[in-house]
């Protein structure tokens, strides 16, 4: 529905026709919408074709320690990070071990917060 879904930094314009649809909106709104997101406050910190091995919490229990591996490359690297967005992608088709995403939920402390 229109109005319900959005990040709060940027408001979803309504979308055409949401009159006739009773405020639903279609896929390709959600779309649009994301990408509009994505290229005004992320662009440049997504990463494709990327493995996360492990997640820990940092020192003192301060941000999150992560160990990533280049799928092209195969270089593996540990980045250090405040927050983090773990992204399942639970509409794809599986490419992970559940019990090595159980394993990384269960390391992970702090709120949680779903998406749908």
């Amino acid at each position: 529905m229109h109005g319900e879904f959005r990040f709060s930094a940027m408001p979803m314009r309504e979308p055409e026709g949401t009159v006739k649809t009773g405020g639903r909106l279609s896929g390709e709104d959600v779309r649009q919408y994301m990408e509009v997101f994505a290229k005004r406050f992320l662009n440049g910190k997504i990463r494709f074709e990327t493995e996360v091995l492990d997640i820990r919490r940092g020192d003192h229990d301060r941000g999150w320690k992560v160990l990533v591996r280049d799928r092209s490359t195969g270089t593996e690297k540990i980045s250090f990070y405040s927050r983090i967005v773990l992204c399942t992608g639970v509409s794809l088709v599986r490419c992970v071990d559940p019990r090595r995403y159980l394993m990384v939920i269960r390391d992970v402390v702090g709120r949680t917060t779903r998406s749908h």
